[in-house]
């Protein structure tokens, strides 16, 4: 199972964050057009998971053939996106926004489907690792994939005797990459088959009124994904730019730290299972929120190279640990019969959030410049912080004025 989804991250977090963006430069679209296209496949995102959860896909199904479907969903987008070399130029758009749905809805898919597997395949007393693993097979197959992709268009290149300004050899890259991670579906189909039973013909079962529909546990969550979510999409959008625009670093110094960052987060995101067995989920999340608050006030509040790549290269590992404790425990505060509907939930925040940064980032720079909006990635973490709290705390005096005898 993690083979399948190394091989997943490698290409959706890595040789496509790297090398798609180039195809598509290259193809004409300019840093404009990227952009949208970009903002447009979050878009599709967030609008799968959310229909994917709402609509209870992956309990019609058992989880295990859900994430098979979803991966090889994704493995036909990787294979057709290179086709968009060879689509007349009226076609192109139309031809690549299909592979982006096509796309968005297997990671949709997979991912929400993926979240309540973990659960069904671990222990109470491994949950954590099993939540660290996901998250550190992501970080990896995302180093894996940057660094790859980068080789593979060179070599690509030479074999084709074209210099990196065409398209041709960032094709060649992405076809090769889809297909040697064709395997990916078949080796999830091979994982034990844990979760829920497919529902029945005619529907699930009405709920028992202890298990209706968790309306204050899926908002409050929304809510703590979505402003905990908002330092990364900021650092992901925008740090790059900031230190090219701002501090004049070289593109292969803002590559090291990149990589940096993402190699520093692998170990650190697997400790976050030691921790969360240490001092629980929630003491985890808590403090790796501040931590990220707090690791974002060097790039917030000091105008120099230094401070921008301490956050850089600090900020991914933090993030992702509470990243991992925070979806163990939104899993966590559902019955199985709504952690379908919870992650597609949360991954629709998430996605929102990167879609916020996206469009309102750009305006806040040229009106109020870099600070306001590293700032507001700060506050962003404190305010889920109190707001996770207050949830925690008010449930908590729910549950013992429920125990108290009439």
């Amino acid at each position: 199972m993690l083979g399948a989804d190394l091989m997943i991250a490698t290409t959706v977090f890595g040789v496509q964050s790297a090398v798609m963006n180039l195809f598509l430069l290259r193809l004409g679209y300019g840093v404009a057009g990227v952009g949208r296209m970009h903002a447009i496949s979050v878009v599709m995102y967030a609008a799968c998971a959310v229909a994917v959860g709402a609509g209870g896909l992956p309990l019609r199904m058992r989880p295990r053939a859900a994430m098979a479907l979803g991966a090889a969903l994704g493995q036909a987008s990787n294979l057709l996106v290179p086709l968009a070399l060879f689509a007349p130029p009226a076609a192109r758009t139309p031809f690549i926004m299909v592979t982006l749905l096509i796309r968005s809805l297997g990671l949709g898919l997979y991912t929400v489907a993926l979240q309540p597997y973990l659960m069904a395949a671990s222990t109470p007393s491994t949950h954590g690792r099993a939540y660290a693993a996901w998250a550190a097979t992501g970080m990896g197959g995302g180093l894996i994939g940057s660094l790859g992709g980068g080789f593979l268009s060179a070599a690509a290149a030479d074999l084709l005797r074209l210099t990196q300004q065409h398209a041709e050899p960032f094709a060649l890259t992405l076809a090769l990459v889809g297909v040697l991670t064709m395997p990916a579906p078949a080796l999830i189909s091979r994982a034990a088959d844990v979760g829920p039973q497919p529902a029945a013909r005619g529907g699930q079962p009405a709920p028992s009124p202890a298990d209706r529909v968790p309306v204050a546990a899926i908002a409050v969550m929304f809510v703590v994904m979505w402003l905990r979510v908002t330092p990364g999409a900021i650092m992901y959008t925008y740090g790059s730019v900031f230190l090219d625009q701002t501090q004049g670093a070289a593109s292969q110094e803002i590559g090291t730290a990149w990589s940096a960052s993402m190699a520093l987060a692998i170990p650190l995101v697997l400790a976050s299972a030691e921790l969360i067995r240490r001092f629980g989920a929630d003491r985890t999340l808590i403090g790796s929120m501040a931590a990220v608050a707090l690791v974002m006030l060097p790039i917030a509040l000091f105008d120099s190279r230094l401070g921008a790549l301490i956050t850089l290269v600090g900020f991914n590992g933090l993030t992702h640990i509470a990243r991992t404790a925070l979806v163990l425990t939104a899993m966590s505060s559902v019955s199985a019969r709504w952690r379908t509907t919870m992650a597609g939930v949360t991954e629709t925040a998430a996605a929102l959030a990167f879609i916020a940064a996206g469009f309102g980032g750009g305006p806040a720079i040229d009106a109020w410049g870099y600070d306001p909006i590293f700032i507001a990635g700060c506050a962003g973490c404190v305010l889920a912080i109190v707001i996770y709290r207050l949830y925690r705390r008010t449930a908590a005096s729910q549950e013992r004025s429920s125990a108290v005898p009439a």
